[in-house]
């Protein structure tokens, strides 16, 4: 199973359609998803899975349990190592032990609270929560894996605001300012408008010619603008293809 996808940077320009100073720019774009992608936070075999695909989630649910076996008996051991302190520090005051031999007894108790404290926190991380509400996009492991820490387990899409990015030529990036907010119409929802609000702007472009010769040549140069669109209409869904407009200044 791959986890990893090389980037393809995908994107038609879109230049000023008979455009004056007085008219509106026109850009496209399609609608994304915020996804969350989550990792596992230590070794194991993957035990459970406990929410399917597209199905909705809410914040701290439980996603994927990892085999905690040998957790469980790591926490044990360290419980134990903790009580067999405890009783010889109690035996030692029983005997009127020196102090010196009793700050060594409770040096030796907090070392194995500390080592139970830690395999408690471990033995608590093979229960993967959801960081947020969405729903689940992709699982990218099955039960039965072995995982190893920071191995990628599930893809979420949250429910933060859909977003879009449409791609501007350096010419016209000055129309363009963070904050701002931009007309967006969904081709599959004709008539209907919503607002949108740039995001921000990215500070180095991503394509131009392989030779950059003349001034045309500079000008193909293109910088991504993200735009959050401010609007939770269900008639929205992640894909659909979308326009962008603003006020040409």
């Amino acid at each position: 199973m791959s986890f990893a996808k090389p980037t393809i940077f995908s994107f038609s320009m879109l230049v000023l359609i008979g455009c004056s100073q007085t008219e509106e720019a026109n850009y496209t774009g399609s609608i994304e998803a915020k996804k969350q992608t989550i990792y596992s936070p230590l070794q194991g075999e993957i035990q459970n899975i406990h929410v399917a695909e597209r199905e909705a989630v809410a914040k701290d649910e439980l996603l994927v349990s990892l085999d905690e076996r040998l957790l469980e008996l790591q926490t044990a051991e360290a419980e134990a190592s903790v009580r067999l302190a405890d009783a010889e520090i109690e035996q030692a005051e029983n005997e009127a032990a020196s102090n010196v031999q009793l700050d060594a007894l409770n040096s030796q108790r907090d070392q194995a609270q500390a080592r139970l404290e830690q395999a408690q926190y471990q033995q608590s991380k093979a229960s993967i929560h959801s960081p947020k509400d969405g729903a689940v996009f992709e699982w990218l492991i099955d039960e039965g894996d072995f995982v190893q820490t920071g191995t990628p387990l599930v893809t979420i899409l949250t429910d933060a605001p859909f977003e879009t990015t449409i791609y501007v030529p350096q010419s016209e990036l000055p129309e363009f300012s963070e904050g701002m907010s931009v007309q967006i119409s969904a081709v599959a929802l004709p008539g209907e408008t919503f607002e949108g609000t740039v995001d921000f702007i990215e500070n180095e472009a991503i394509y131009s010619s392989q030779t950059i010769e003349t001034n045309e040549d500079k000008a193909s140069q293109v910088f991504p603008v993200h735009i959050t669109i401010e609007s939770n209409d269900e008639q929205l869904k992640a894909g659909m293809d979308v326009e962008i407009w603003i006020n040409s200044l």
